[in-house]
């Protein structure tokens, strides 16, 4: 073990403490909207009564929620058939299976079928982020909305999204990767060792690039900082250092 390898263990959890009371609360469908709504002004407004793509829809809480709150139906698309096949499970438990679909991809007749697109906590781990947003807008239909949040990217504090065995912040910036991989091996040894693809090391600045390239008009953007922190937002540089959370709403 090298230096650095012991000072990181050092300011780390235990070892042998589980993941799994890590603080990490269970999505549901009654808490599902909660981020939407904290970030989102008028949220509820925004879905209500409208045909909405839910991307990279996971465990399917969210649309299940998204329809108990008034939208009128919902797609939702996930690359990981494991995980879909568990949100169908969730959708027919819920009585919902003629108002929520589950795809891995989006087929032609999806494409310009949908008042709102959401994506929420995905843009930082899209392996193809590019690609991501183009499947995003092809779903949308003109005048449409998208609705994107998601962080930390990937320079802020905790951009490393290693907070479940330590909390040291700007993790990734302090250490080299080999050594918070190495570290990272004691608390889950699932065979990662690099950030790719569970992170695509997403800035402000690269997703800023990307959104312009997509040609939406934004309609609302907010960049929250750490320990609201706002001021530094409107500072180059100390921005990405300390911007935690990004969302927009833009208009096809």
């Amino acid at each position: 073990m090298t230096i650095a390898e012991r000072l990181l263990l050092t300011l780390s959890c235990d070892p042998g403490t589980s993941t799994r009371n890590l603080n990490l609360e269970g999505w549901t469908p009654d808490n599902a909207l909660r981020n939407w709504r904290e970030v989102v002004p008028h949220f509820d407004d925004e879905i209500r009564g409208k045909s909405l793509l839910d991307f990279a829809c996971g465990l399917g809480f969210q649309a299940v929620a998204l329809i108990q709150n008034g939208a009128s139906r919902v797609l939702g698309i996930d690359t990981n058939a494991e995980v879909l096949g568990r949100a169908r499970l969730s959708v027919r438990a819920h009585d919902l299976e003629s108002r929520i679909t589950l795809k891995t991809h989006l087929d032609p007749v999806d494409e310009g079928a949908f008042d709102v697109v959401l994506s929420q906590n995905g843009m930082e781990h899209f392996t193809q982020p590019t690609l991501a947003l183009e499947v995003m807008l092809k779903a949308l239909k003109r005048g449409g909305k998208m609705l994107l949040t998601f962080g930390p990217p990937w320079l802020s504090p905790y951009g490393a999204h290693m907070q479940f065995f330590t909390h040291v912040p700007w993790v990734n910036l302090l250490f080299s990767e080999r050594t918070v991989m190495n570290v990272r091996r004691r608390f889950r040894n699932d065979g990662l060792e690099t950030y790719e693809p569970a992170l695509n090391r997403m800035t402000l600045g690269k997703f800023e690039r990307l959104l312009a390239s997509t040609g939406l008009q934004v309609e609302y953007q907010q960049y929250d900082c750490v320990k609201k922190l706002n001021a530094l937002r409107a500072v180059p540089w100390l921005r990405e250092l300390f911007v935690n959370r990004v969302t927009v709403i833009g208009r096809r």
